[in-house]
C-alpha cells in the first residue's frame, strides 16, 4: 500500500504533510522494534510508481495450536486491548477458546481478565518501547508512606494476575521491582525518547524471584501414598529416579536450603533426605531440638 493510501485509510493520520510524515516514521520504527518486518517496493519495477509498504500476512496468521505459554501471552494481550475491540475482542476470545490447546499442566496457565489489568499498563508498555523515563507515587508493602519514584522502565512481568515492573530506580541507583497495584497515581511518561539503554542480556524473569528456576538440588525418598502435596507444589521441578519396596526416589529442586527444610520437615518419617548431607544434618538437628523441647 503506498504511503498516500495509508494516510487516507489508517485512523490517526491528520494535520500537515510534515506532521503525518513524522507520525509515519514513528509508526514504522515502533513496528520494527516489535520485530515486525516491513517490505518496501514499487508496484511495478519498470515504472516509477509510488513506493509501497507491505507486511506479509502469512507471517502473522494465527496458529492452529498453542502451547500453555503462548495461550497465556495471548490472553494477556487480549485483556489489554479487549475493551477497545468491543465485539471483535469477543470474537477473538471465542476463536482462541475453540482451538485445540492442551497444556502440560493446567496450573501453569493463569488467564488474565480485564479486571486484573491496571490502567497504567498501556502507558508502561509505551514507555518501555520508547525508552522514556517515568514518574509515579509508590507505596511499599507494610508502609503507610507514599514515595515519588523516578524510573527507567526495563520490562513487565505477570504472575498469577498481578503485574510487576522492573526498572532502574534513579534515586536509589539500582534496579528494583515494583508491583503495579501499589502504584497509587497515574504514571507520567516523559516526552523524551531513547533516554536509556537496556542492560545487556536483560530478562524480566531474572529479577522476579517467583519466576526463577530453583537451583537447590535434593534427592529424597518418599513413602508410597505420602508427600502428594509436596510433589504437586514442585511438579515442574521434580524427576522420579527410582523405586524400592514401599519408597519412591525423587530429585527435587528448591529455591534454597531453607525452602527445602520448610517443605520437607512437616512430613516426618514419611520423607527421607538422601542428598545433600547438609540438608539431612539440618533436619536431624531440628528434630532433636523439637524432641528436647517436648520431653
Amino acid at each position: 500500500m503506498p504511503k498516500s493510501e495509508i494516510f487516507r485509510r489508517v485512523a490517526g493520520y491528520e494535520g500537515t504533510s510534515e506532521a503525518m510524515e513524522r507520525m509515519f516514521e514513528r509508526d514504522k520504527d515502533e513496528l520494527r522494534s516489535m520485530g515486525i518486518e516491513i517490505e518496501v517496493a514499487s508496484h511495478d519495477p519498470l515504472f516509477e510508481d509510488e513506493v509501497g509498504y507491505r507486511i506479509l500476512a502469512e507471517r502473522y496468521r494465527m496458529k492452529p495450536n498453542f502451547n500453555a505459554r503462548e495461550l497465556g501471552l495471548l490472553s494477556v494481550a487480549l485483556a489489554v486491548v479487549g475493551n477497545d475491540l468491543d465485539a471483535t475482542g469477543s470474537n477473538i476470545a471465542q476463536r482462541l477458546n475453540s482451538l485445540n490447546v492442551t497444556p502440560i499442566n493446567p496450573d501453569e496457565i493463569y488467564l488474565f481478565s480485564p479486571r486484573t489489568i491496571e490502567g497504567n499498563l498501556v502507558a508502561l508498555t509505551r514507555a518501555i518501547a520508547d525508552r522514556s523515563k517515568i514518574h509515579f507515587e509508590y507505596q511499599k508493602s507494610g508502609s503507610q508512606e507514599k514515595e515519588i519514584r523516578e524510573v527507567y522502565p526495563f520490562g513487565l512481568g505477570g504472575w498469577r494476575g498481578d503485574w510487576y515492573l522492573v526498572g532502574e530506580d534513579l534515586s536509589r541507583d539500582d534496579v528494583r521491582v515494583f508491583k503495579l497495584s501499589r502504584i497509587s497515581t497515574s504514571i507520567i511518561v516523559d516526552k523524551k525518547r531513547n533516554s536509556y539503554e537496556l542492560p545487556e542480556d536483560f530478562r524480566v524473569r531474572d529479577y522476579l524471584i517467583m519466576l526463577k528456576t530453583p537451583e537447590y538440588r535434593t534427592v529424597i525418598k518418599i513413602r508410597n501414598g505420602s508427600g502428594q502435596a509436596l510433589l504437586a507444589k514442585h511438579v515442574n521441578h521434580v524427576v522420579e529416579i527410582g523405586e524400592e519396596d514401599d519408597w519412591r526416589l525423587f530429585e527435587i529442586y528448591f529455591e534454597d536450603i531453607n525452602d527445602a527444610l520448610a517443605a520437607i520437615a512437616t512430613y516426618g518419617p514419611d520423607v527421607v533426605v538422601q542428598q545433600p548431607l547438609e540438608l539431612k544434618q539440618l533436619l536431624i538437628e531440628n528434630f532433636k531440638k523439637l524432641s528436647e523441647n517436648h520431653v
